[in-house]
């Protein structure tokens, strides 16, 4: 008997090691970055990004500051954001590893929306204004400023791609009463066909092979709600029924032949709430309680991951993601913090 156990022992041992030398790789660890910004003691926001929630500051705090749009290209992380300067102007700012790279002189208010890796090249998008005073549509590459509009109107690029070298943005020139919404290819405006002008608002753009979309919300014909909509070539889709305010400002992916977006609709108790949809259909992230919003979609592996911010019962906005509509906060919920995009790697 003694004999048997000691063979079982020895077998169990023996298939035990063999399995451990088969064992297979570990799964491939994902890495979750998150844009934003932090209010700070003296009530001002810090520019800071989050690495699978520990927060990095960019700044030191001394001034106002924020985190708008971030990507990783290698092992380098890249944020674009704006900082106030010692003259209570607002710079455009790249930050590589930490480092400031700063896009205008700091005579004129300036802001950095968005950022694109292509290759070797950074671009950074937003809008800084002239002498005149208005806002002027641009962006920068390698440092570099491009500018989509004459400066005669208002006008900033909310968000810039690069697709098979040619150069889309989406923002907004504004033409006598009504903020005129539109994307530029290479340069050369494309109008956004929107029933009514007044209040849209477009924010994201995402190109897959000729198909170019734009998401944000634009009014009802009453003006009286916004819904949440996107463009694919000119040809608009509802995301939201119009009966209560609904915004798709959160951005696209295109996967295959499903289309996500995300932004917020407000519920029958006038909060706004984080909601992200399907081919359409609408899928809650918010609790419906308190307002919540979100700001950035990114898919891997089959797996959702969203950036945004919920209020607490303190009525201080909490910086988020969620993936897979789980909420993972980014702060304490003892001081206001926005989370304003989200990469994964």
């Amino acid at each position: 008997m003694k004999t048997k156990i000691l063979f079982f022992l020895f077998a169990a041992f023996f298939f035990t090691a063999c399995k451990k030398d088969e064992a297979p790789a570990p799964a491939a660890i994902t890495d979750v970055y998150v844009a934003g910004e932090v209010k700070n003691t003296p009530s001002q926001y810090i520019a800071c990004y989050w690495k699978n929630g520990t927060k990095i500051n960019l700044t030191d705090g001394s001034r106002s500051s924020g985190a708008t749009d971030i990507v990783l290209s290698g092992a380098d992380v890249y944020v674009a954001g704006f900082e106030k300067n010692t003259s209570g102007i607002d710079e455009a700012r790249l930050w590589k590893n930490g480092m400031i790279t700063t896009l205008t002189d700091g005579t004129k208010n300036a802001y950095a929306s968005s950022l694109f890796i292509n290759g070797s090249d950074v671009y950074v998008a937003g809008f800084e204004k002239n002498a005149g005073g208005k806002k002027v549509a641009r962006y920068w590459k390698n440092g570099v400023a491009v500018s989509l509009a004459d400066g005669t109107n208002d006008g900033t690029v909310n968000d810039l791609v690069v697709v098979n070298g040619d150069i889309y943005a989406v923002g907004y020139e504004v033409s006598g009463p009504n903020t005129v919404y539109k994307y530029w290819k290479n340069g050369v405006a494309t109008i956004i066909p929107v029933a009514v002008q007044l209040n849209s608002y477009f924010n994201k753009i995402t190109v897959v092979g000729n198909d170019v979309y734009v998401s944000g919300h634009e009014y009802n014909i009453a003006g009286s709600f916004a819904i949440a909509k996107y463009y694919k070539n000119g040809t608009g889709t509802a995301l939201s029924d119009g009966t209560n305010n609904g915004y798709a400002w959160g951005g696209m992916v295109i996967n295959g032949n499903d289309v996500y977006a995300v932004g917020s609709v407000y519920n029958s108790a006038n909060k706004s709430v984080a909601t992200y949809w399907k081919n359409g259909s609408a899928v809650t992230l918010g609790g419906g309680i308190y307002h919540s919003s979100t700001s950035d979609i990114k898919l891997k592996n089959m797996d959702i991951y969203i950036s945004g911010a919920e209020l607490n019962s303190n009525n201080f906005l909490v910086a988020k993601y969620w993936k897979n509509g789980m909420a993972v906060p980014l702060t304490d919920g003892t001081q206001d913090a926005f989370a304003e995009a989200i990469f994964i790697k």
